[in-house]
Order: C-alpha cells, then structure tokens, then sequence
C-alpha cells in the first residue's frame, strides 16, 4: 500500500466550502457498506454525544447498503440531518480520508480492515472498537483509541479529544502513516515477498 498524497490547507478549506462549512469545520469520517455489520446505529450515537461538545462537527458516511432506508430514517430521527451527510459510493476516498480530522469504526466484526489501515496512511486517526481484526490493523494508543464496541461515551470521549487537541490528533496521524510505511507499504510487501522466495530457491 502506497501512502497517499497529504491535501493542502487550502484543499481542506475548498472541500469544507463545497459543503457550505466554515474552513475550521471538524469532520468525522466512516467508510463502509451500509450493513449491520459496520455498525452504524452505534456510529450515530457516538457522534451525537460529539455533537453536545462540539456542534460544529460533522459526520461524513461514505458507503452504500441494504440498511441505507433505515440509517436515513434514524437520522432524520434524531435531528442530525444537518450534521450528518450520507456521500454514497466515493471515487477517491485516500483524498477524503486526508481532508477529514477522525475516522470512526465501532464495527462489531471485522477481518483485517484495510479500511483502517488505508485511514492511517493517510494521516487519519482511527476511533474504533476493540476488536481482533482492528487490534490487528492498527496500534491502540498510537495510530488509534480502541474502546469496547459498547463503549459508546469512551469513544465519544476520544473523538472529542482528538478534534480538541491538534497536536495530538497529529501525532497520532503520523505515527500511522508509519505504520503502515513500515509495515504495509509496496515496498515492505515486496521485500517480504523476496524473501519468501529466497527462503525457497537457496
């Protein structure tokens, strides 16, 4: 995996206006198919006690799925139509990824979520839940905050933290960039390979 080109301040500004959002818009981004899986009811709820300290903030959901109907109603629901966005399928999600500030994954399941991996590459902290396929992905305390899947005020907490402090939203974010260089990068991967092949042909 190759590490995305990072946006310029400016981009980020121009994306935030697109939306008719101040250049300082705080914005929470969730990629994944719309399904029981990713846990987007749980989503909705972390970002709802977000709003209550920053309701500035936005929620971005990019991904498509049979629970679309039901996400939609649950926002409509709850009053968060103006703060929570439903994008669909996105052609260049690294570039999304680098414009937004937290990426939150509360999935019930996963196997290894490249999703995650993807997120760190781009500079993007993860908020997530404590499971073994995202455990794996990440470095909790380093490159994300993990928290039990029902942990929805602990989680609410850590995006809040991150939006709050920049600095440490930044350490986090590079740290993960990293990770994922020295771990899942085009050139790690092919080093590894060469490897594998050496151990066979000598």
């Amino acid at each position: 995996m190759n590490l995305p080109q990072l946006v310029t301040s400016e981009e980020r500004t121009t994306f935030r206006h697109a939306f008719g959002w101040s250049s300082e818009t705080p914005i929470v981004l969730h990629v994944g198919r719309l399904i029981e899986q990713k846990n987007h009811l749980g989503i909705l709820s972390v970002f709802e006690l977000v709003l209550e300290h920053i309701p500035t903030a936005k929620l971005l959901l990019v991904g498509e799925g049979p629970l679309r109907s039901v996400i939609e109603n649950v926002i409509a629901q709850r009053g968060l139509a103006k703060s929570v966005l439903l994008l669909g399928l996105c052609d260049d999600v690294p570039s999304l990824m680098s414009k937004s500030d937290v990426f939150l994954f509360p999935s019930l399941h996963e196997g290894l979520p490249l999703v995650a991996i993807e997120a760190n590459a781009a500079g993007l902290p993860v908020v997530g839940s404590r499971i073994p396929g995202l455990v794996e992905a990440v470095q909790d305390g380093e490159t994300a905050l993990l928290h039990d899947v029902k942990d929805i005020a602990g989680m609410a907490q850590s995006v809040v933290k991150l939006l709050d402090d920049r600095t440490y939203k930044e350490q986090l974010g590079h740290a993960g960039q990293s990770l994922v260089k020295n771990q899942y990068s085009t050139e790690k991967s092919a080093t590894h390979l060469l490897e594998i092949y050496n151990s066979f042909v000598s």
